[in-house]
């Protein structure tokens, strides 16, 4: 049995957080894990809004599109089939600071490895996680059967946006 992707799941899921964050925008969420950044904005025609997009040549599984007041702005998912580790952290990190999104998150039905959780919770090196403009990127589980992140996993606590 080939297993079912999570990607349009995790779309849906953020869809809805977009919505619900930011009440009053408008906005979209795609399964972009075969494209790169700077070809999904090309191809949803949105280049312009975006100017530096041809250096996002890096993909991410889910990517978000916030237009507020015509105002646009990204939302990044990765996701992990796996624990989250510090080596699937450091491309998003990138990623982050090269797009420049309001969301970058990191999830997986595993969680978080114990050594990276140890390293951001016990030895409080959260800065790890920042990407500008005190953004930083959230790490949390993923619940396949509720198809949305469990919140009470998130790291570091507080609202995603």
């Amino acid at each position: 049995m080939v297993a079912q992707s999570p990607y349009p799941e995790v779309a849906r899921w953020l869809a809805k957080c977009l919505s619900a964050g930011h009440p009053g925008t408008d906005a979209f969420c795609r399964d972009t894990h075969a494209l790169e950044l700077s070809g999904f904005l090309r191809k949803e025609r949105l280049q312009q809004h975006f100017p530096e997009y041809p250096t996002y040549t890096f993909r991410v599984d889910v990517t978000g599109v916030i237009n507020q007041d015509r105002k646009f702005d990204l939302a990044l998912v990765k996701f992990r089939p796996n624990l989250i580790t510090l080596k699937d952290l450091g491309p998003l990190v990138a990623y982050s600071l090269i797009a420049r999104p309001r969301l970058s998150m990191l999830i997986s039905p595993r969680g978080v490895s114990p050594r990276l959780s140890e390293l951001l919770l016990n030895f409080g090196r959260r800065e790890i996680l920042t990407y500008g403009n005190g953004r930083s990127i959230k790490l949390a589980k993923w619940d396949p059967v509720l198809r949305q992140i469990d919140y009470s996993s998130v790291v570091p606590r507080g609202p995603l946006f």
